[in-house]
């Protein structure tokens, strides 16, 4: 059965260049989406949160009533950039002020009614990973931070969380052998919490991939082979274009197409064929040139472009848009 699918932006794009608020805005005027994962403010979010936490709660409660005045669902909250990838660091004083950026994002998620929350599951530093124990070590500080975390996640009632695949071994999961590890792992915390943790989730890139040397599967660069590996527990998507050597972030837009290797047909047709859970959030994340008024306003006709191409690719596919919830899905099945 193929899932029911929202389409959305990641709002990368709109950091440090709107506020919350007008970032709402001009995604349903100008891209005309109705769902959008949010990013935490690695800036000032932790320290705020630290510092006043009941006030951080209510700064992103606002936001939420101001997006559901706009008819927008935040669905998710993603790490902007490895915000707490440091919670396996030698130091156990900058773990815990890495951990501190994880529960910020649980309770941004949870003001926000999201229904993910995506942490960076970790980022071993090159020297650590090089020294096998040390890597070892590195991943039980990893399970110590994760147990901690997915049941007070679940607590504040967000039910679901999304660890995204990246493009190198140590930044798990980055294959299809070292996912299935990840999984096992994150589903025995789920599970031996009596169903109380936050449900863990995989978060797929589209843009993301190892390099050859590192490949531990065939498929490991392979959409398709990741759908198929994980079919009921990918829940979500990054919908990007990139080069064969998954360097380039590009979006899908006339002067890509040619360039990229990504096809969204393909895509459509992958995700209708592969995947069973119930429910899929597809993201376009182009982040574009920020700081710039020539690059802000081309990521905004660059992510635009990329929610149409990737909605005409659905309907090529067979799904059909319901409008009463912005939602795709396939007629008849069940």
């Amino acid at each position: 059965m193929a899932p029911k699918i929202f389409v959305g932006v990641n709002l990368n794009f709109s950091k440090f260049v709107y506020g919350h608020k007008r970032t709402l805005e001009v995604v349903r005027n100008e891209i005309g989406v109705k769902h959008v994962e949010a990013v935490p403010d690695m800036d000032f979010g932790t320290v705020f949160f630290a510092r006043k936490p009941d006030k951080f709660r209510a700064f992103h409660e606002e936001i939420a009533e101001h997006a559901n005045k706009l008819g927008i669902k935040i669905a998710s909250v993603l790490t902007f950039y490895r915000d707490n990838g440091y919670i396996c660091h030698p130091d156990a004083d900058v773990r815990e002020n890495a951990y501190l950026t994880m529960q910020a994002m649980a309770v941004q998620g949870a003001a926000y009614g999201a229904k993910l929350v995506g942490p960076v599951l970790n980022c071993i530093l090159k020297e650590d990973f090089e020294d096998r124990s040390r890597r070892a070590e590195c991943m039980e500080q990893t399970w110590e931070a994760w147990e901690r975390w997915l049941p007070e996640l679940g607590a504040l009632g967000v039910p679901g969380a999304t660890v995204e695949q990246l493009s190198t071994l140590r930044e798990p999961p980055s294959t299809i052998p070292q996912c299935r590890q990840v999984m096992d792992c994150l589903m025995r915390i789920y599970r031996k919490s009596g169903g109380k943790a936050a449900r863990p989730w995989l978060c797929y890139d589209l843009g993301h991939g190892v390099t050859d040397d590192e490949k531990e599967s065939d498929g490991d660069g392979s959409f398709a082979a990741w759908f198929k590996a994980f079919p009921d527990q990918i829940r979500e998507i990054h919908v990007k274009n990139t080069d064969s050597q998954f360097m380039a972030a590009w979006p899908f837009s006339p002067e890509y197409d040619k360039k990229g290797i990504i096809d969204l047909n393909k895509v459509a047709a992958a995700i209708r064929d592969y995947l069973t859970g119930d429910e899929l959030y597809a993201f376009v994340e182009y982040p574009g040139k920020r700081g710039r008024i020539i690059g802000e306003e081309d990521a905004l006709a660059k992510n635009a472009d990329s929610v149409r191409a990737f909605c005409k690719a659905l309907a090529g596919a067979g799904f059909v848009e319901n409008p009463a919830d912005a939602s795709w899905s396939i007629p008849g099945k069940k």
